[in-house]
């Protein structure tokens, strides 16, 4: 079974959003 396209979207997002979060906290 296969993610739909907007779940893909969806998750890529939070994941970028969590990215983000680390590196301001980081540096």
């Amino acid at each position: 079974l296969k993610p739909g396209k907007h779940y893909t979207v969806e998750l890529s997002q939070v994941t970028v959003g969590r990215l983000v979060r680390f590196v301001m906290q980081v540096v």
